[in-house]
């Protein structure tokens, strides 16, 4: 039985040295399994041995390796995320919602950026993320024609969990996102409430599902009412602010005209409601991100 050499009496290994697992067994008479119950919080280890193991540890510097762990418990801790169009407002929020999410959760993720929205071959994105032994995908680019069914076609049979962000339901996978026609419509439908009659829209770019579904609340919403639609402007949120000027120029004219709007813009929350006429709001705010608008 190997003795364990009494607490202090450790030797130097050399700076810029990658310290490992064996190393440290070997400078404090232990065995490697030993370290390994000390850094997995086992409770099978004598707290002399615990308080001699984590000074050698801290002493010389010993980091896990991370690969060498997921290796022996067939867990990477990491989730793959496919994004595109980052510059995007509303896409930029949702990636930071997810490595949020994971960070609480102790996963690191890999992210891979297409270069479009439709990328025609997306094999090689999903198979660098499992050769990287992702334990899910999330794929979050908006749905924009037949890009999704595209990428669902072209999932090996043999893959982790994949979840689709924004997407439509299918019956195949699991889908998570919101229903933007009841948002845009309660969005409405609160201006309404107000005694607004004319709305105008400040609507996202068209191709995505997303914009569509909330241009098509904001329109029930007044057919319901009986009432005409008001302008409608589309385009987009850059993750630092308004792309285009458009966005200040809409707002300018709807306190200039006195109407009331609804942004219904890629970003959080999904459906935003404001009106000239109200003190102190000339035009939408987002509680959440201020600098939004």
């Amino acid at each position: 039985m190997r003795q364990a050499r009494p607490q202090g009496v450790l030797s130097t290994l050399p700076r810029h040295h990658r310290v490992t697992i064996k190393e440290i067994a070997k400078l404090t008479g232990v065995s490697t399994q030993t370290v390994s119950r000390v850094l997995n919080k086992r409770p099978d280890v004598s707290p002399e041995t615990r308080r001699m193991v984590e000074a050698a540890i801290e002493e010389q510097g010993f980091r896990p390796s991370a690969v060498a762990r997921s290796l022996v418990q067939r867990r990477s801790q990491m989730i793959g995320v496919i994004a595109a169009g980052l510059k995007y407002f509303g896409v930029a929020q949702t990636v930071n919602g997810v490595a949020e999410a994971c960070e609480a959760s102790g996963y690191s993720v890999i992210l891979k950026e297409l270069a479009s929205f439709d990328v025609p071959d997306i094999v090689p994105v999903v198979e660098f993320l499992l050769a990287h032994r992702v334990e899910g995908i999330i794929f979050a680019p908006p749905q924009m024609g037949a890009n999704i069914r595209h990428v669902q076609e072209q999932l090996p049979f043999a893959r982790p969990p994949v979840v689709f962000l924004k997407a439509e339901p299918t019956p195949e996978f699991t889908t998570v996102g919101i229903d933007n026609v009841a948002a845009a419509m309660r969005a409405t439908e609160h201006l309404l409430a107000l005694g607004r009659t004319r709305i105008a829209h400040l609507a996202g770019p068209l191709e995505w599902r997303e914009a569509r579904d909330r241009r098509d609340g904001w329109l029930a919403a007044l057919a319901a009412a009986g009432l005409e639609p008001g302008p409608m402007v589309t385009g987009a949120l850059v993750a630092n602010g308004l792309g285009h000027p458009w966005g200040f120029y809409f707002f300018a004219a709807v306190a200039v005209l006195g109407l009331a709007a609804i942004a219904t813009v890629p970003a959080d929350p999904p459906a935003l409601a404001g009106s000239a006429a109200e003190p102190g709001r000339p035009y939408p705010v987002d509680e959440k991100h201020p600098e939004a608008f």
